[in-house]
């Protein structure tokens, strides 16, 4: 869940399928519509940033001013989504499924 190199915390909102197909290194999934009951897996990062990310941007400015209701600060949202990040940048992009906490 926490990118090593910035210390920044990745939610990833996309679909399961989508995010083990690809998704990138060390991020965690939770869908937006889980978000209000699995919230919770972020509380012990609460002072990190973290950055929402979807396949666009829409749903991870909704989950960006869910977590800032519940005490985040450091909220952030990946303007263009997981797709922007991929053509913009494309590393640390794997496709095993195993996201952390």
């Amino acid at each position: 869940m926490i990118d090593g190199k910035s210390g920044i915390v990745i939610l990833d909102l996309r679909p399961p399928g989508a995010f083990q197909a690809e998704h990138i290194e060390g991020s965690v999934n939770i869908q937006l519509k889980d978000l209000p009951s699995h919230y919770q897996r972020l509380e012990k990062h609460k002072d990190r940033d973290i950055l929402c990310l979807c396949s666009g941007s829409v749903q991870s400015a909704y989950a960006m001013a869910y977590l800032y209701t519940r005490g985040f600060r450091k909220v952030h949202n990946l303007s263009g989504g997981f797709s922007r990040y991929k053509n913009d940048v494309g590393e640390r992009i794997v496709t095993d499924g195993a996201g952390r906490d």
